[in-house]
């Protein structure tokens, strides 16, 4: 870990809440802790290479980044589908349920694709509710009173305000309630670690809930910025 200026100590670690548990990732290898229903903790530790891993596109910008996007969705997904597969044959064992192999590995396959379509969905969902809508409206009030900045200015404020209301009214869910406070409990992790402190419950307790790194972060950074940028960029169409 190297130490910065401001006196915290870069980990490179990142991560992100699974169901009832936290996935943490550091280059190539990644462990995934899961709290069972009785209270106990079950830890086990993978490696993912990503895509591309040996070649040298991975260091050319821009390049680099959407490999990592890419990576971080498919490795988000595969700790979300193990973490809400355990859940669900936790549920089973407690009821009593029994499935023989090639059922569960049928199961498995059906997940795989139900998750496929589900992510495929949620993508076309997000494209029109973050990005069509609030241009379409954005639109007709440059119509109506032709100027540009004011359209700039209303369309960043409507994503702005559907993103901040999104995450406030999925965390009126209880499952996604409880995913955000495992969220948070990651953020304390490596907080607790690039202070420089031991690894203990007092200290990531201690420890702040917000991260700089956090990818809910950085897209209410990315709706600023544009807001900024497309006052200087016009378009004639």
């Amino acid at each position: 870990m190297a130490e910065s200026k401001c006196g915290t100590i870069y980990s490179g670690i990142g991560g992100q809440a699974v169901l009832e548990g936290v996935m943490m990732r550091s280059g190539g290898d990644y462990a995934v802790a899961l709290r069972r229903q009785d209270g106990s903790i079950t830890a086990h530790k993978q490696q993912y290479e990503g895509l591309l891993a040996d070649s040298p596109l991975r260091r050319i910008p821009l390049v680099r980044g959407t490999l990592v996007f890419i990576d971080s969705l498919r490795l988000g997904l595969r700790c979300t589908n193990e973490s809400a597969d355990a859940y669900m044959e936790e549920d089973a064992g407690e009821s009593g349920d029994s499935k023989d192999g090639s059922n569960s590995k049928d199961g498995s396959e059906g997940n795989g694709i139900m998750t496929a379509v589900i992510m495929i969905l949620a993508f076309v969902i997000a494209i029109g509710l973050f990005m069509l809508l609030p241009y379409f409206l954005s639109s007709q009030v440059e119509r109506l009173t032709g100027s540009h900045l004011v359209a700039v200015i209303l369309e960043g404020l409507l994503r702005m305000g559907l993103f901040i209301g999104y995450v406030a009214a999925i965390s009126l869910m209880e499952d996604i309630g409880r995913l955000y406070q495992y969220h948070g409990a990651e953020h304390k992790c490596i907080n607790c670690l690039e202070s420089g402190k031991a690894l203990t419950r007092e200290n990531v307790r201690a420890s702040s809930r917000f991260h700089k790194r956090c990818g809910s972060s950085f897209l209410m950074f990315v709706v600023l910025v544009s807001i900024v940028v497309c006052f200087f960029i016009r378009t004639r169409n």
